[in-house]
This record gives structure tokens, sequence and C-alpha cells, in this order.
């Protein structure tokens, strides 16, 4: 399972601002409700996808999102929702999803004990900070996760932005590029690279 398949209705957003939605079963009737909402279907990698028009970004696609949800909610309580087409320089809250990882960089305390509460733990990469779900957790239970952090974070008047991995709308669908090869181990007489932190 995915994370786009850990709900009955995913709506997501790509790094360029535009929003999407999957359905994680065989739901024509929910495919329905996106369509009514202005969503259309695209097959893409043998599975539907619903996209806005290329057009609609913004305020325009959140009144849409919100549109959807509220159709879809009267069917199925299994809706996750993280679409914020608000782009924030230096956000109080960014969660990256890469595969199966979850990883999220605190920017207040207030979020630092935010993400405790929704099950969140502290890490030390890089030198810095960051904050992971463990691996073994549902992906249904890391969706939740990122959306009561996300929820309770906006609910506090602070940003979030939350990067799905999908850099624009061509890639969705598109399969994960393969993790990158192992590097062999330095010489002992190669000084080591600094890694920059995300």
């Amino acid at each position: 399972m995915t994370l786009l398949d850990s709900a009955d209705v995913f709506f997501g957003i790509t790094r360029d601002g535009h929003v999407f939605a999957t359905l994680g079963a065989d739901w024509k009737f929910g495919g329905m409700l996106l369509e009514r909402a202005g969503f259309s279907a695209h097959q893409q990698h043998g599975r539907p996808v619903y996209l806005l028009p290329e057009q609609t970004v913004g305020e325009q696609a959140q009144n849409r999102v919100i549109d959807a949800f509220h159709m879809l909610s009267f069917h199925t309580h299994s809706l996750a929702v993280l679409t914020n087409p608000v782009s924030t320089t230096h956000p109080d809250l960014c969660i990256e999803v890469e595969g199966d990882n979850i990883t999220a960089i605190a920017g207040t305390d207030e979020v630092k004990q935010s993400l405790s509460v929704f099950g969140f733990s502290p890490k030390s990469l890089d030198g810095q900070t960051v904050y992971v779900l463990p691996p073994d957790l549902p992906m249904a239970s890391k969706a939740s996760a990122i959306v009561m952090a996300e929820t309770s974070t906006y609910a506090s008047g602070q940003s979030v932005h939350v990067d799905l991995g999908i850099p624009t709308r061509a890639d969705i669908g598109k399969p994960p590029p393969p993790p990158s090869p192992a590097m062999p181990p330095a010489s002992a007489t190669q000084q080591p690279r600094n890694r920059r932190a995300r």
C-alpha cells in the first residue's frame, strides 16, 4: 500500500501547485462525485487519477476540493486531504514523503510538541533534529498522522508544507525512481564530505 492508497479518497498536491485525487478502491460512485466537483479522470499506469483543469490553482482549487470533500463525506469517512497550494519559503512544519518514509522538520516548539502527540519521534539526521513515524506503522495510520499534524499546525495559525514527492502534474502516477546505488566506503585518504541538511 502507498500513501495514495491509504484512504478511500486521497487529495494531494504536486510541488508546482496542482491538485489531484485518487481512489483507494474500485469505487465508481466516488469517481462520479469527483467529476461533479470539476475533476476529470485520467488513466496512469492502470489506475485512475483525477485532476482539476490545469489552470485551476490556488484558492479556486481549494474551493473545488472543499466541494468534493463535502459531497464525498456523505458516503465515506475515509478521506485524506493534503492540499495547500500556498507556497511558504520557511514553513513552521515541513513534512516530506519518500515512499514509506515520513520525515518532518519543526520550526517551533509548539509544532515539536504537536508532532510528538501524533506519533512522530525525534531523530538526529546530519546534525539536525527531524521527526519520523515508526517504519512499521500501517500506511493508513501514517496518512492519518500527517493529516492531524497538518490540521493542528494550521489551527494554531502556523504554516505547513507537505511534499508528496510529485514534482508536476505530468509526474502523477509515475513509479518512484529506483534507489541510488550504495556508494563504496571512502578510503582513509579521502576527506569526508559535508552533507547538506534538508
